[in-house]
Formats: structure tokens, sequence, C-alpha cells
């Protein structure tokens, strides 16, 4: 599965002129996303990386240009056309992360998979523990820590079937090593399902190694 983006220009971001000619900008530009490949996006605040993961989405429909999905533009899609991209070929881990705060982490981590039917409860007890989760799985999320949060979500976006997994700063609040075993576990998922990663950082990070590298805008 493919992503085109299409000289895509989103509201009301601007886009400066004078692009870097060493660096691979989205905005504005051709982007090709091939399946099964690896992508780091690189951008500062401000310049739109929620707004890039809401588009993708199909949460923000606010730009001009293309952007399509194995050749049929988005802005044709119908709510169930939508709802299968999210369910079975796309997951997400959106800054906010989207969690339900008065669930339990057990809860949260659960409701989606049984809504998908794709892991069984041992699966996401397993992750739970390599990301160090075990402890707090009956505890309400409200009551843990945004990086402990931040977890929960990218188990979360793992334990449903896809084919791109779209991430948003997902490690701004752990430490390297626990970032490194999270980004080693997202590897390791979607390698088992040839799926392709989009990682949108603040920063470069040296030990995230990915096929490509993009930046939004000359901003950064």
């Amino acid at each position: 599965m493919e992503i085109y983006l299409n000289k895509v220009r989103p509201f009301p971001i601007s886009i400066p002129k004078n692009n870097i000619p060493t660096k691979r900008y989205v905005w504005g530009n051709d982007c090709l996303f091939e399946a099964t490949k690896q992508y780091k996006i690189i951008a500062p605040s401000g310049t739109g990386k929620s707004t890039l993961t809401h588009i993708l989405a199909g949460i923000r429909h606010d730009y001009d240009g293309e952007i399509a999905i194995n050749n049929i533009n988005i802005k044709s899609f119908s709510s169930s056309d939508w709802e299968k991209t999210r369910t079975s070929e796309f997951a997400f881990v959106f800054q906010s992360l989207k969690l339900f705060p008065q669930l339990t982490v057990s809860e949260n981590l659960t409701l989606k998979s049984e809504w998908c039917m794709e892991y069984q409860t041992k699966i996401i007890n397993k992750y739970a523990e390599k990301l160090g989760l075990s402890p707090f799985m009956n505890i309400p999320v409200s009551k843990l820590s945004f990086g402990q949060c931040q977890r929960i979500a990218i188990i979360r976006a793992i334990c449903q079937p896809f084919k791109w997994i779209i991430l948003d700063e997902p490690f701004s609040h752990l430490d390297a090593t626990n970032r490194d075993i999270a980004w080693n576990l997202i590897q390791q998922v979607a390698e088992e399902k040839s799926a392709g990663i989009i990682l949108c950082l603040l920063d470069e990070i040296d030990s995230i190694q990915v096929n490509q590298t993009f930046y939004l805008s000359s901003n950064d």
C-alpha cells in the first residue's frame, strides 16, 4: 500500500518558497511513501506534524493538493472507506494519544484489540511487560504519567491490523532507554505485518534508523 502526496499545502500553515536542496520536503512537493518502508518526518512544533497525521486519518480535510492511497484520492473516501482505513489499514499514535482516562491500562489496551479481533490478551500482556507497564495494568490511565500513557498508546496501535503505522511524537516523554525499547517493538511488529512506518519527530534521533527522512518545510 503506497501513500502519495502531490503538492499538499495545509491551511493555515504557510510554506516557505526557498527550501534547502539537500533536504526532501513534504509540504508543497511530491512525496511517495512506499509500502513496507520506514520513514521519519522531522519538523519543529507548529509546522504541521499533527496536521499531517490528522489528514491521513481523515480527521482534517483543509488542504490543497492531492493525497492518494493506492492511487485513490482520499477526498473521495466515504465514511465506510475511512472506517476500513482506520480499523484494518492505518494505525495511529496521535500526539494527544486519545486514550480513555477513566479506564484502566488493561481496559484501554483490550478494548480496541477486541473490537478489531486481532490480539490475544497474553500478547498484549507481553507487550506491556516489555514496555514496563505490567505493574499498572489495573490502574486508571488518568493516574499515570504522560510517558506511561505514550507507551499505552503505542501498544494499542500495534494491537490492531495495519499496513501503515503513523506516529506523532510518540517518544517525547520517554527516556532514551524506553524510547529505544518502544521503537524496536514498533519495528518488530511492523516487520511481522509487512507494514510501513511514518514517524513524526521534533528532532533527529541517531538511534532511530529508517529508510528515508523527510522534512515538512524549510521553517525547520
